[in-house]
């Protein structure tokens, strides 16, 4: 439904801290004036098998294809984290083959491991390929820029090759 305001007893109608025409004219619909809740900015990375890192480290490793970086508008934002992966493993021919990845906001981890988990039945030196994904909401409380990335762990199996993925960052108004 449309409302038309006319006159100068309309204008009146219109409630104070409401966004009009002016606003939208000048630019002036802020972060502030956004109600909790409403996503600030998005921002994308995503990277093809063109990209494709492997590891057979133990220990965690970066995704060194597979960054974006955010700088929110406000210390109480939260950053909606979203990771999609395309996973290949070689078989080593025993049980419990998987490999592990978690979300790093610059040099920590701020999520706990999510993995991808296969139990072979002796096919050695045969590929796995696979695909995870894990959501996390962050508190970075700062207005600096900040990075999110990618580790990764080779935990059983002979290779763990990260072939793809995408990773989108969200400012969340709070």
């Amino acid at each position: 439904m449309t409302t038309t305001i006319t006159g100068a007893g309309g204008v009146s109608q219109v409630q104070d801290g409401s966004i009009g025409t002016a606003d939208f004219a000048a630019n002036a619909i802020t972060a502030s004036k956004l109600p909790a809740g409403s996503v600030l900015q998005v921002v994308n990375a995503t990277t093809t098998t063109d990209n494709a890192q492997t590891s057979t480290s133990s220990s965690y490793v970066q995704f060194t294809a597979l960054t974006a970086a955010i700088t929110p508008t406000s210390t109480s934002s939260k950053i909606l984290v979203m990771v999609k992966l395309d996973v290949n493993i070689v078989l080593s021919g025993g049980p419990n083959t998987h490999m592990r990845a978690k979300i790093y906001r610059g040099t920590s981890a701020v999520s706990r491991p999510f993995e991808f988990r296969e139990y072979d039945y002796g096919l050695s030196g045969q590929y796995l390929l696979g695909t995870i994904a894990a959501d996390l909401l962050d508190s970075p409380s700062t207005t600096s820029a900040i990075t999110y990335s990618i580790y990764f762990q080779h935990n059983a199996g002979t290779t763990t090759q990260m072939r793809a993925g995408d990773l989108t960052l969200m400012e969340i108004a709070q």
